[in-house]
Formats: structure tokens, C-alpha cells, sequence
């Protein structure tokens, strides 16, 4: 059975679906809802008119609702509608009078809880706001959102110590986190090295609905680099805040301390290297490095690890070559400031002595199988580096899906959720080799401890790139749980029956670009997909970037597994290739999105199927927009024996400070650049000052002064304005208009520069810079014929003695280069 919802009044849909509930769950309203498990015919798309339609499908409602009260939810229907419809959809105060006005008759605490159960993704923003701004009794709030599940730690603690920002640089990257924003309003960011007078535009911050943040990377920084940042916040009624933010990114190597040098020939006389024991341990300004130089550790019948960092911190281990730990080679517990390189990692874990249905227990009486023996576990552990190692060969190997759900050992096993906030997450996992082999391999090559929660696993602010991944019967890395600011890139990852999982993403934005995934398979040869999400309404609720990776493989691209029967995702997919050979009913699948959630994107990716010679994929085509070259089998064919994958694209589908362009074909501007001789003022707005020509595109203005020229264009989506501008002294206002008569309209007025909120606001394209080249997309602003564009520089505060000036030089307007005129390369980092 399958059931549709298409304009339907988001009421009687309630209400609809609550009786689907009593009459398949439950024959009385007062027990609670049990899980039923629906299977792949009840895979209900809900499109009702609310701006998030939350509720996916009937697996994750009940799933979802499997511990709490039908009856409130039954009972409040109509007033969860009218509630989500005037505080959810719209940004506005939660009215006292409005909200008592609902509750007269019946017990608000049972309406809050419907509320929130009804829209999970919503809730965390919309309990804040009800507990700021209800008037209800603030315990009512908190019991009522603690029974609808949500986490009370989120709730009431403020992040990061109450900051309204946070940035946390790495080596080669920077993560980015403001606090108390608005989910409608836009982020747009700028980066340069302190001392470069040029501004580089990178990828906007993205909405993180669970702390009302707005979070993002920049990537490909220098080490031990100096940074400025600049972020132009605009809310929805236009108003425009300027962030100015300084960091310097981490050394490539930790500072050490020369007293403490260690080579490992005279401080280790065999079996476990116990640091704590030792009392080795450095300080933020300098840290204590153990040389490996060629000992081996061996304690391969030893104890519970060979070699015990614990809770030290400030330690590096290098060139180490160590074999065996009952449980772990290398092990750490509540440490942070770990380095661990160049090391040969092999023969850890336990061999199991009694099989059971493909599981390995200690002996027959053993009622748990072994799993999570590592070659390197991190145990609440944060800011970390791992690179340059080789980690190999664990003693035990882990069973396929045959038998189950995998258990076995792990090369690296992530658990950032240090007790203390600063030191959680940023864990870099960089140029390492970890591998099984076809016969003998790893559960997760890289796994994640608590993945469903949002300090699980990575927690924020790491990175994974450089590394080959290969030999999983699950997944070759999973960064579930908490993934804001985790970065995944450049990576190869190869025979794992998944390749990369993010489900579910609890706290975003993750990235996942760049990599090339390809070959997958368990040791039966059996596989799921390439990119692994899910887990959206039952675990809320982040996003995820996927871009530009290459994919080739046998089954799916991009697709979802059930997390607590919930197969929704949330993800922004653009610039990826990705090429399957399988091809049934649900295999082979470029992107396989069945609940289709409706902030979900599909961009200019290439998804081919070599069996149905054409694109596959099940996604929602409102969002869904198509590489122009997916059904081009003679291009795809001459991609198909590299790992490099040169990718043509219009420059639209550019993607700020993350496309790696290797060719660039400048498109012609349609006619010559726009002839300034007939300069006039406009409107009555030149108050003092002149202006001159100094080219035939070029005009220089100085004091207070709007000029106009005509011009007879016609503006379309894709029109594109470039323009050099250079800006000597303080002003309110400097831009461009766009008119078709002598009368000044704000929304047709393109601010540039200055202290005054007006027009559109584009000055963060200048970013306070006062010379530079801007390209500024008219077409997404503006639209139709214009006759005059207009220069404006406007100062209605300064002496008419201290003239500022601008020149608006090159100036040219023109529509966007097509699909084939600029391209760009896929790389795998390897």
C-alpha cells in the first residue's frame, strides 16, 4: 500500500494519518505507539504546505513516536497546525495571548508535546522560543520536550561557554560557527592571508536547525598561516551585519621540547609501553616526542594495549613500529594534544576460539562477540593527528552481512567527546594507509564510537583527507553522530560494503568532496552504496555537502539505510561523477532518495548507468538539475580508466574555495563594454563634486554625486556585471543602479561599499577592501529591460574639503559562459 499527500490541508492530514495510526498500531489511544515495520510499500511522502515538512514516512513516525502518548497527539492536532502555521513557518514572537487563547480548554503542556513530536527537525528552535516567549511555566516547556525526546542538554545549556561565535582552526582548514542566528538569513564569507589586500570568496555558511547556528569550512589554508575573515550576514528585511574574525591555522608539526626527546631503545624494555607510567607528558609550548627509531614494540600476549598513552597530552609518537595488544595497539583515554606519525601498526586484537554463525567469541559460554579491537583508539579523546601510518593485519577479522550486522576490529577507532567543550573533536586523520585484505578484513576501517549522538563519534571540526581505506564488511568510514565541520576529502576508499556513512548527521554542516570511491564489495562481494545517510527524522538534524567525488562502482551511488527506521536525509549534492554497472529495480542507482525531503538538492551531477545506458536515480525532480554531459556515453567512456576525472562545467556550478579549476575559458561579453560619453546626473541626488571619464568604460566620481548612462540591455538569470572598482576615503553608499527612468528604486540599487544599509546589499563582494576586481550576478537581482545604469557615490556627511572618490573601470556586462566553457577536475587526494 502506498499513500500520496499532495495539497492537502496539512489538518485533515494530521488527522488522516492519526488514524492510520489507531487503526495499525494500537486498539487503545492510552498505550503507547509500537515500531512496525512498514517495509519499502509504505514509503509515504508527506507534501503538505508547512515550510518543513519533517515527517518523512510512516516507519519513522512510529519509530519515532514508539515511546510516547497517541493521545496527545490526536488530541492537538488542530492546534499544532495553527501553532507551527503562525511560529514555525513565519518569523515572528510567540504571541502570550495567542498561545493561552489556544490553550483555555485543553492542557498546553499536551499541545507543546504534539508540536514538537509533529516537526522534529523544527523542535529544537521552536522549544527555545516557546520557553523564552509563551508565558508558560518554563518546567511545563522542559517536561513536554523531554518527553517528546529531545536531548535537555541542547535545550538549556548554551554552546561553547554562551559565545556568539566560535572558530576552531586545524592545519589546512578552518571551522566556523555563529551562534543565535536566524535560519533565513544568508552568510556569505570572505578569507585572505593577513597582509594580501585581496579578499577570496569562500563557500557560504549553512543552518544548523538543532543550535540555530550557522556553521561552515574553508579549506586549502596554509600552516601556520595568519587569517582574516570576514562574513556579510544579511537577515531577511535586508539589514546587513559585517564579522570580522582573525585566526592562524595549526604548524604542520607540534613545537617540541628539547628536554623531552625520547628514543623509544631507551625507555622501553618490551611488553607495554605505558606512558603514563612513565610520566611522559609535554605542555601546550612544548610537547614530549617519543623517536621509534627502529625498536619494535611486541606485546602481542601482553595486556590490554601496547602501547598506553591514557590521559597524557602534549605527546607525540614517531616512526614507531608496534605489533600486538590484546585489545588496541596504541591507546588513549580522556587525553588531548596527540600526535601520532610515521607508525607501522599490525597483530593487534584478539583471535577468537569459538565461531558462531561467522562471530568471533572468546569461548563457548561468551554471549557478546569480539568487535572494536583497533589499531589506534582515541577513548574520549580530542585534537589529534594521525599521519603518515600503515595500520594492518589486526589478529581477528570481522564477519560479513551473511551473519548479521559485522562486528570485528577497527584501524581507528574515533570517540572526540573530550569532557572538556575546547579540546572535543578536531581530530585530522591524514596520508595514512589502512587496509585488510580480500579475505581478512576490518569491521569499519575507521569507526565511530556512540554514532547516534551528537558528541559521537568525530563530534566537529576534523578532517579526513589523503588516505587509502580499504577492506571493510561495513563501512570504510563512518563519521555519524556529530559531524559539524567535518571534513572528508581527497580520500581513496575501495572494497567496503559501504563507503563513506553519514547517518545519521546529528549536527552539521559535514563534507564529503573530492574523493574517488570505487570497486565496493564485502568479502561475499556483496555492497550497498558508495555514500551512506538516513536517520534525518529520528535523529535530527544536520546537512550534508557531497561534492565533486568520484564514484564508480556496482550498485548505488548515493542512498540510505533505515536509523531507527527512518531513511530520510538531508544533503546537497553537486559537481559528482558517479558511474554504476548494476541495474535492478533498486541497484544501481546514481541517487537513491526515497523519502525525497525537500531541502535536499541534486546539482549538476553526472550519474550514469553503464547497463541501462542512461541516468538512474529516484529523487524529487524540483530539485533535481542534471549534469548536461549525463547521458553523453563517449565522454563518460573516455573518463572511465582514470581516478582523475576532468569535469566541464558553466561557471554557476562554481563552488567557492572548494572547485579546483584546471582550465578556465573566459566567455565573450555580448558587444563591447559599456560606453560612458553620455554621463548624466540622475534624479536630483548630486549634491557636490565631479565627475570625469577617464576611458571609454571608465568613470571616475568624487564627492557626492550620482551619474547615469544609457544603455539598452535586457537582463536575464543569466546576466553577469564585471567591473573594477577603486575606493579612496569614506563614504555611505557606493554602487550600481539599474533604472529604466529618472527615479531612484532602492530594490534596483546594488550597495557596494559604505556605512549606510541600502539597496541591495552586496558589500561584503568588497569586503572593505578598497580595490578590487568584483563579478556580480545582476540576473539573480534584478530582471527585465533597463535604459540607464547608474554610478553612485554618496556622502551626505562630509566636508565638501575632504572629497572621497571611486572609479569604476572595466566595465562590462555579459551573459555567462555555457556549460562547456570552463572546467574542472574531480581529485582524489591521493
Amino acid at each position: 500500500m502506498k499513500i500520496y499527500f499532495d495539497q492537502i490541508n496539512r489538518k485533515y492530514l494530521f488527522l488522516s494519518i492519526f488514524a492510520l495510526f489507531i487503526f495499525s498500531c494500537t486498539s487503545s489511544p492510552d498505550k503507547q505507539v509500537s515500531k512496525r515495520q512498514w517495509g519499502d510499500e509504505l514509503n509515504t511522502i508527506i507534501n503538505g504546505k508547512s515550510k518543513d515538512n519533517s515527517i518523512s514516512n510512516e516507519d519513522a513516525i512510529l519509530a519515532f513516536y514508539n515511546k510516547n502518548s497517541l493521545t496527545s497527539l490526536v488530541d492537538y492536532t488542530e492546534e499544532t497546525v495553527v501553532l507551527y502555521d503562525k511560529y514555525v513557518t513565519i518569523s515572528e514572537p510567540i504571541s502570550k495571548v495567542a498561545f493561552n487563547g489556544l490553550s483555555e480548554e485543553k492542557n498546553p503542556s499536551g499541545i507543546v508535546f504534539a508540536l514538537l513530536s509533529l516537526y522534529p527537525i523544527d523542535s529544537y528552535g521552536l522549544i527555545k522560543k516557546l520557553y523564552l516567549e509563551s508565558g508558560m511555566q518554563k518546567e511545563s516547556i522542559k517536561t513536554s520536550a523531554i518527553e517528546a525526546g529531545l536531548d535537555p542538554t541542547v535545550l538549556f545549556s548554551p554552546p561553547s561557554s554562551g559565545a556568539s561565535y566560535r572558530v576552531t582552526p586545524l592545519i589546512e582548514s578552518v571551522g566556523l560557527v555563529l551562534f543565535d542566528q536566524n535560519e533565513d538569513a544568508t552568510h556569505d564569507v570572505y578569507f585572505r592571508e593577513t597582509g594580501n589586500s585581496n579578499w577570496e570568496p569562500a563557500l557560504e555558511l549553512q543552518w544548523d536547525p538543532i543550535y540555530s547556528s550557522a556553521a561552515g569550512s574553508i579549506i586549502d589554508l596554509k600552516p601556520a598561516t595568519a587569517y582574516e575573515v570576514k562574513i556579510s550576514s544579511m537577515a531577511v528585511d535586508g539589514k546587513t551585519e559585517i564579522i570580522n574574525l582573525n585566526f592562524e591555522t595549526n604548524p604542520n608539526s607540534p613545537p617540541i621540547d628539547s628536554e623531552k626527546i625520547y628514543y623509544l631503545s631507551d625507555i622501553y624494555t618490551g611488553g607495554i609501553l605505558d606512558l603514563e607510567k612513565l610520566g611522559i607528558e609535554g605542555t601546550e609550548k612544548g610537547w614530549a616526542k617519543i623517536i621509534g627509531n627502529g625498536t619494535t614494540i611486541d606485546a602481542t600476549n601482553e595486556g590490554r594495549y601496547a602501547v598506553n598513552i591514557g590521559s597524557q597530552s602534549y605527546i607525540m609518537l614517531e616512526d614507531f613500529n608496534v605489533k600486538g595488544g590484546n585489545r588496541y595497539a596504541i591507546f588513549s583515554d580522556k587525553a588531548h594534544h596527540i600526535w601520532i606519525k610515521g607508525c607501522e601498526v599490525s597483530e593487534f586484537g584478539r583471535m577468537p576460539n569459538d565461531y558462531r554463525n561467522g562471530l568471533g567469541y572468546f569461548d563457548e559460554d561468551s554471549s557478546s562477540p569480539y568487535n572494536y579491537d583497533s589499531g589506534i583508539y582515541l577513548q574520549k579523546t580530542g585534537v589529534v593527528v594521525i599521519e603518515d601510518c600503515s595500520i594492518h593485519s589486526p589478529v581477528g577479522k570481522a564477519n560479513s552481512w551473511i551473519y548479521g550486522h559485522p562486528s570485528g576490529p577497527n584501524a581507528i577507532m574515533v570517540y572526540a567527546n573530550h569532557p572538556e567543550e575546547r579540546y572535543r573533536g578536531q581530530t585530522i586523520i591524514r596520508n595514512n594507509k589502512l587496509f585488510g585484505t580480500a579475505n581478512h578484513r576490518f569491521n569499519d576501517v575507521i569507526e565511530g564510537r556512540s554514532n547516534f549522538n551528537r558528541q559521537g563519534g568525530f563530534v566537529r571540526d576534523s578532517a579526513v583527507y589523503g588516505n587509502y581505506i580499504a577492506y571493510a564488511n561495513d563501512d570504510l568510514i563512518e563519521i555519524d553522530g556529530g559531524q559539524q565541520n567535518v571534513l572528508v576529502y581527497r580520500n581513496e576508499f575501495t572494497q567496503g560494503y559501504t563507503g563513506i556513512s553519514i547517518a545519521p548527521n546529528m549536527l552539521g554542516p559535514s563534507y564529503i568532496f573530492q574523493n574517488y570511491i570505487h570497486d565496493l564489495g564485502d568479502e561475499t562481494g556483496k555492497e550497498w552504496t558508495a555514500i551512506k545517510a538516513g536517520g534525518l527524522i529520528s535523529k535530527p538534524g544536520g546537512l550534508t555537502l557531497i561534492m565533486e567525488n568520484l564514484i564508480r562502482t556496482s550498485r548505488n551511488g548515493i542512498a540510505a539505510s533505515n536509523v531507527e527506521s527512518d531513511d530520510t536525509f538531508w544533503i546537497t549534492a553537486q559537481n559528482n561523477f558517479i558511474e554504476l554497472t548494476y541495474y535492478t529495480n533498486l541497484v544501481g542507482l546514481g541517487i537513491q532518495d526515497r523519502q525525497k525531503y525537500h531541502k535536499s538538492k541534486f546539482i549538476n551531477n553526472i550519474t550514469y548507468n553503464r547497463q541501462l545506458k542512461a541516468p538512474n536515480n529516484n529523487v524529487s525532480l524540483e530539485h533535481y538539475e542534471p549534469h548536461h554531459l549525463t547521458s553523453d556515453e563517449d565522454y563518460i567512456s573516455s573518463q572511465s580508466s582514470v581516478s582523475t576525472v576532468s569535469l566541464p562545467i558553466g561557471d554557476k556550478y562554481l563552488i567557492n574555495n572548494f572547485s579546483r579549476v584546471i582550465n578556465t575559458v573566459e566567455s565573450s561579453p555580448t558587444g563591447s563594454s559599456l560606453n560612458l560619453s553620455n554621463l548624466r546626473n540622475f534624479s536630483n541626488q548630486t549634491k557636490y563634486g565631479n565627475a570625469q571619464l577617464v576611458a571609454k568604460n571608465s568613470v571616475y566620481l568624487e564627492g557626492n554625486i550620482w551619474k547615469r548612462t544609457a544603455i539598452n540591455y535586457t537582463v536575464t538569470p543569466d546576466t553577469v556585471l564585471k567591473a573594477n572598482i577603486s575606493i579612496n576615503g569614506p563614504a555611505e553608499i557606493i554602487g550600481i543602479g539599474f533604472e529604466n527612468d529618472d527615479d531612484i528604486t532602492e530594490s534596483r540599487i546594488i550597495n557596494l561599499y559604505g556605512t549606510q544599509n541600502y539597496g541591495i546589499d552586496k558589500r561584503g563582494l568588497m569586503a572593505n577592501n578598497n580595490s578590487q576586481e568584483i563579478i556580480l550576478d545582476i540576473g539573480k537581482l534584478i530582471s527585465g529591460e533597463i535604459t540607464r545604469i547608474v554610478f553612485v557615490l554618496d556622502n551626505d556627511n562630509a566636508s565638501k574639503n575632504q572629497y572621497s572618490s571611486v572609479t569604476f573601470s572595466e566595465i562590462y556586462m555579459f551573459e555567462k559562459m555555457n556549460e562547456s566553457s570552463t572546467s574542472y577536475e574531480i581529485e582524489v587526494g591521493l
